[in-house]
C-alpha cells in the first residue's frame, strides 16, 4: 500500500501545474486530469467512415433489393393468411359456443335482428314489411328461395329503406342507383331487339 504524505509536491503530467499529492504514485492533480490520463492510456477505437459511424448500412445491390422485396411480400402474404385463418377459427368456435347456449333458432333470430339494426329496422318491422309485400319481392313478387331472406333495399345516400328485394332485383337496383337512366335504356334496347326478331 502506498504511503500517504501531506507535503509531497508534484507536477501534474496532464496540465503541468504544481500540486500537493496525497499518494507517491499520483500523476494527476485532479479528477478531471486523472480521467484524461486514463483515456490516453486506453486503446483507440478503429476509425470508421461517416456513414458507418451513423449506423448506416452498406448500399444494397438491385438484386438484393428485389430479393428482399419479394421475400417481404411473400412473408406478409403468408402471415396475413395465417392470421386470417386463426381469426376465422376463433370466430367459428365462438359462434358454435353461442349457438349451443341459445339454440339454433334463437341464434338465427338474434343474427337477423343484428343485421337489420344497421338499416334502422327491428325484426317486427321487417316482418310487417314482408307481410305488406305478400311475402315476396317488391319488384318481381317472387318469394325467397332456399330459405334465404329478402334483401333490404335502401337509398345509399340518405339511408332510407325502400323495400325488400330478391337477390336479382337487388343487383339490378344497384345498377339503377349507379346509372338512373339505365332502366329506360335497357327497355329501349330490349324493344329494339324484339322488333328485329319479330
Amino acid at each position: 500500500m502506498a504511503k500517504a504524505t501531506a507535503d509531497l509536491a508534484k507536477v501534474c503530467t496532464v496540465c503541468g501545474i504544481d500540486y500537493l499529492a496525497y499518494l507517491e504514485e499520483s500523476r494527476a492533480c485532479s479528477r478531471r486530469c486523472r480521467l484524461r490520463l486514463w483515456r490516453a492510456t486506453q486503446p483507440r477505437p478503429l476509425r470508421r467512415s461517416p456513414g458507418e459511424a451513423r449506423g448506416r448500412k452498406k448500399p444494397r445491390t438491385p438484386e438484393q433489393r428485389t430479393y428482399d422485396t419479394r421475400w417481404m411480400r411473400e412473408h406478409y402474404r403468408m402471415k396475413s393468411a395465417e392470421n386470417r385463418e386463426e381469426h376465422l377459427s376463433v370466430r367459428r368456435a365462438y359462434i358454435e359456443i353461442a349457438k349451443s347456449r341459445v339454440g339454433p333458432e334463437a341464434w338465427k333470430r338474434r343474427t337477423k335482428a343484428y343485421n337489420l339494426k344497421k338499416y334502422g329496422l327491428t325484426l317486427g318491422a321487417y316482418e310487417k314489411m314482408l307481410a305488406d309485400q305478400l311475402s315476396g319481392c317488391a319488384i318481381c313478387g317472387k318469394a325467397p328461395t332456399s330459405g334465404r331472406p329478402l334483401h333490404v333495399d335502401h337509398d345509399h345516400e340518405t339511408g332510407r329503406v325502400r323495400g325488400l328485394l330478391c337477390s336479382k332485383c337487388n343487383q339490378a337496383m344497384k345498377a339503377v342507383d349507379a346509372y338512373p337512366e339505365w332502366p329506360l335504356r335497357a327497355q329501349s334496347y330490349w324493344l329494339r331487339h324484339q322488333a328485329r326478331e319479330g
